[in-house]
């Protein structure tokens, strides 16, 4: 943990508008309240909490876990897509019995 002088130096030298916050939602709000101070502008909260920020501060929300489904979820339909693929088809006109 960065301590709150440190963590404003860092921001404002390097010209820092993005953070993500991650870890414990119950220490999520005040977290983003920090850098909200610090001169963030915008925030993607990785956390399950409902931040609240003045404007023009902005939040968006992301899920790793709802990104991981979704990413294993495409992953298996390629995979079975693939497998559909390299199976045999029949077409009109073939002479194969059913």
């Amino acid at each position: 943990m960065w301590d709150l002088a440190a963590l404003e130096t860092c921001i404002r030298e390097n010209a820092v508008r993005i953070a993500i916050l991650c870890g414990a939602a119950a220490s999520a709000q005040t977290r983003a309240d920090l850098l909200f101070q610090c001169g963030i502008e915008a925030i993607v909260n990785m956390t399950d909490a409902n931040i609240l920020l003045p404007y023009p501060c902005r939040v968006e929300y992301s899920s790793l876990s709802s990104s991981l489904s979704v990413l294993c979820a495409h992953l298996t339909l390629s995979r079975q897509d693939a497998v559909l693929a390299d199976q045999p088809t029949l077409h009109s006109g073939d002479d194969h019995e059913l």
